[in-house]
């Protein structure tokens, strides 16, 4: 085969691999973000600590809120997660089910019970995935 000859078999392989959809990984990670306020009020609960444990591992995630109540997290393989809630002078919330999908948005506004108010209570709630936000794309819930 002489050099057009080549050129040509690298023109056709450069048309074939061009015409060749783009293959997008299946497991892309999804983001949580949310924000943690007192039941009843909107003051931020800083310093609350956020565990996600996805059900099908023992691997966790912990991730703290800052002083707006506010938490993220970019890069969450997608899965179905329990999240736990807890701070110092604040009941536990825990949320069964957080579903995150490929390229997922979740938020998740939770309001902490003060301690005092419920002492010794573990709040055990079940995550409904809500419909879509279609102003932000984002997809989110309010754990009360």
């Amino acid at each position: 085969m002489g050099y057009r000859g080549l050129a040509w078999a690298l023109c056709a392989v450069s048309a074939t691999i061009a015409a060749l959809p783009l293959v997008v990984d299946a497991q892309s990670p999804g983001i949580l973000t949310g924000r943690v306020t007192v039941e009843g009020t909107r003051n931020p609960v800083a310093g609350a600590t956020i565990t996600l444990q996805r059900i099908d591992s023992r691997r966790k995630l912990t991730l703290v809120t800052d002083d707006h109540g506010r938490f993220s997290h970019v890069g969450v393989r997608p899965g179905v997660y329990t999240v736990v809630v807890e701070c110092a002078g604040y009941a536990p919330v825990e949320i069964l089910g957080v579903d995150i999908r490929t390229d997922d948005k979740v938020r998740l506004l939770v309001e902490s019970t003060l301690a005092a108010e419920a002492p010794f209570t573990r709040r055990i709630l079940r995550y409904r995935r809500p419909l879509l936000n279609f102003e932000d794309a984002t997809i989110s819930t309010r754990v009360i």
